[in-house]
């Protein structure tokens, strides 16, 4: 990804922040899976990879992030 930033000329990666995720309860299987994941280091490695390509990682917050439309738009009436 690193190869990729660099060749396209980016100067800010901005990567969603997945550590919240964590804080949800969602069941005994689920969370063990999630606490086995190293979400810290992943974004710790990827940060020093950018860095020494020159280049900045800034966390956001994932809330809303899956949706291609970032304003809200109603569903249509009737539909479930």
């Amino acid at each position: 990804m690193i190869t990729w930033a660099q060749q396209q000329g980016v100067g800010v990666l901005h990567v969603g922040d997945p550590r919240g995720v964590l804080e949800i309860a969602a069941g005994r299987r689920h969370n063990l899976r999630l606490r086995q994941w190293q979400i810290g280091r992943l974004l710790q490695v990827l940060t020093d990879k950018a860095t020494l390509a020159g280049i900045t990682v800034r966390l956001v917050d994932e809330r809303g992030t899956s949706s291609t439309c970032h304003r809200r738009v109603p569903k249509p009436r009737g539909r479930p």
